[in-house]
């Protein structure tokens, strides 16, 4: 695993920690009833009776996010080593890395949503704030993101001199 693959997975954690943080910082803090689904102008529209179960369903969701972006480069990592050729294991040990860092970095941007997701609708619950801030913005903002993701990681492909069907898709979805 390289230094930028850590470093995704690093964000991805201190994301995910932070997310559990908020979580486990606002819940002695909150009313009974907590908002759970909010409408498309960012107000909520379904409360529940708080519980452990419902205020940890978006740390829960980071969590897997988290494990989800790492699982790529676990499964086939030991296949790989397998390989008897220098060359040829690190050929594939670059494409595994490759592809890691992909899902790292889709699920980094989930992570930062789920956790301001996490914030806001605490924030409502408490009475901070009356509706989650820039909801119907929050897709405009990621697309671009994940655009320019996808972009850089075509870019790193064609400098490996590789296209997306020598990275083995199968493998690894």
């Amino acid at each position: 695993m390289n230094k930028v693959t850590k470093f995704l997975l690093g964000l991805n954690i201190v994301v995910c920690l932070s997310t559990w943080g908020i979580s486990s910082i606002y819940y002695p803090k909150l009313p009974d009833r907590v908002p759970i689904h909010f409408g498309s102008s960012g107000k909520p529209t379904t409360w529940v009776r708080k519980s452990p179960l419902v205020l940890l369903l978006l740390p829960l969701l980071s969590l897997g996010l988290c494990i989800g972006g790492i699982v790529p480069y676990i499964r086939n990592i030991s296949s790989i080593k397998k390989i008897q050729e220098p060359k040829n294991r690190e050929n594939e040990v670059r494409k595994c890395d490759l592809l890691c860092r992909r899902y790292l970095f889709m699920f980094l941007i989930l992570n930062f949503v789920v956790m301001y997701i996490e914030l806001m609708s605490n924030k409502v619950a408490l009475g901070e704030i009356d509706r989650i801030i820039f909801s119907d913005y929050i897709p405009l903002v990621i697309l671009p993101i994940i655009i320019i993701g996808e972009i850089v990681f075509h870019s790193l492909l064609k400098k490996c001199g590789k296209t997306e069907d020598s990275i083995g898709w199968g493998r690894f979805g």
